[in-house]
């Protein structure tokens, strides 16, 4: 029996099911035609990939190699659960062997389930601290979940997402402006310019996106075009600093 650390492991089993079959057949004697038939496609396609690099597929070629020196020796593929004895058999055992209170073989994971274990929890962190943070509550709000996606290229974009730009309320944030307000007299904040101000109406009605939920302004492409054109008017609008 062998311990399955994660599904993406499954894969490995088969090809250690190929490379134990091997292993038994360079010890037969009397033979020397030798079928090994396969209901895993993966696996033998991973053993005809000349790129393919995984140790275990490795360690099956080179098998395949040593036993190939002495016999005849050829790798099939059948399709599954239609009947074929052997392959029935095999699931019978297979399904035995869970039951088993030891085990055979311990299957590690590959490189590749690692680091995307080590990934995944790295994100979740992540997400776990932005949720918990006091720091950054503009960005939050159109975006709430952290990952490796950019979601903008813009810089003017950015601006909005931060509400770090030149915007009255920024300035007088820092005591460079003794006013926090647009011209059109309501707190001039990033939302505000983008959303709400009057005087940006003209563009700000076109942004398509759902205002009970603010994420979705970054999914229609078009949306930050628009908004690079409100924040490049809004900088021309506003005095040098």
């Amino acid at each position: 029996m062998a311990r399955l650390p994660d599904h993406s492991s499954v894969f490995q089993a088969e090809v250690l099911g190929i490379k134990l079959a091997l292993d038994y057949c360079k010890d037969i004697q009397h033979i020397k035609d030798i079928h090994i038939y396969s209901d895993s496609r993966a696996a033998l396609q991973s053993l005809a990939d000349p790129i393919n690099h995984n140790s275990l597929v490795q360690k099956t070629k080179q098998a395949f190699l040593r036993t190939r020196e002495r016999l005849s020796i050829k790798l099939h593929w059948i399709k599954a659960h239609i009947g074929y004895q052997g392959n029935e058999r095999a699931d019978q055992l297979a399904k035995e062997a869970t039951l088993r209170p030891s085990l055979d073989f311990n299957i590690p994971k590959p490189t590749s389930s690692l680091k995307r274990n080590i990934r995944t929890g790295l994100i979740d962190q992540w997400n776990d601290r932005w949720f918990m943070s006091t720091n950054g509550r503009q960005t939050y709000k159109y975006i709430p979940l952290a990952g490796l996606k950019r979601k903008t290229e813009i810089p003017q974009v950015v601006h909005f997402l931060t509400n770090h730009g030149r915007f009255q309320y920024y300035f007088f944030r820092f005591r460079l402006s003794n006013t926090q307000n647009c011209s059109c007299g309501q707190i001039g904040n990033a939302d505000h310019y983008i959303l709400h101000c009057p005087l940006n109406s003209d563009l700000s009605g076109k942004l398509v996106f759902d205002a009970e939920n603010p994420p979705s302004i970054l999914e229609t492409k078009a949306n930050q075009a628009i908004i690079k054109q409100i924040v490049d008017r809004v900088d021309t609008s506003i005095l040098r600093i």
